[in-house]
C-alpha cells in the first residue's frame, strides 16, 4: 500500500514540475517578445505589460491546442493559425496608431524575409 502511495506522489510531483516548466517557458517567451517591442517600438512599461499578458494568453492557447490535437497535424495547423490571427487585434488595442503602423511594417518585413 505504501509503495502505491509513494508512486502516486512521484507521478503527481513530476506532472506538477512539467506544468511549471511549460508555464515558465511561456512566461519567458512572452517577456522576451514584450521586451523586444519595448526596445524597437518605444512602448511604455504599461504597454509592455499589456503585450506580455496578450502574448502569455496566446502562448497558453497554443499549448492547449498542441495538447488537444497531438495526433492531427492538420488540426494543429488550422487552430494555431486561428490563434495567431487574433494577435494583431490584441496589439492594436495596446499600441498608439504610430506604434501599430511601425509594428505592422516590421512584421511585414519579417514575414517577407522568411
Amino acid at each position: 500500500m505504501k509503495k502505491i502511495q509513494y508512486n502516486i506522489l512521484i507521478i503527481f510531483l513530476l506532472n506538477a514540475f512539467a506544468a511549471h516548466s511549460q508555464t515558465t517557458a511561456a512566461e519567458l517567451q512572452a517577456f522576451k517578445i514584450a521586451s523586444r517591442m519595448k526596445d524597437s517600438l518605444g512602448i511604455s512599461v504599461v504597454q509592455r505589460d499589456s503585450i506580455y499578458a496578450a502574448n502569455l494568453s496566446l502562448l497558453s492557447k497554443n499549448l492547449a491546442i498542441w495538447q488537444q490535437y497531438n495526433n492531427s497535424d492538420s488540426l494543429i495547423q488550422v487552430n494555431l493559425q486561428r490563434v495567431e490571427n487574433t494577435r494583431d487585434s490584441l496589439y492594436r488595442i495596446v499600441f498608439t496608431e504610430q506604434q501599430y503602423i511601425q509594428y505592422r511594417q516590421k512584421k511585414t518585413i519579417l514575414l517577407n524575409n522568411n
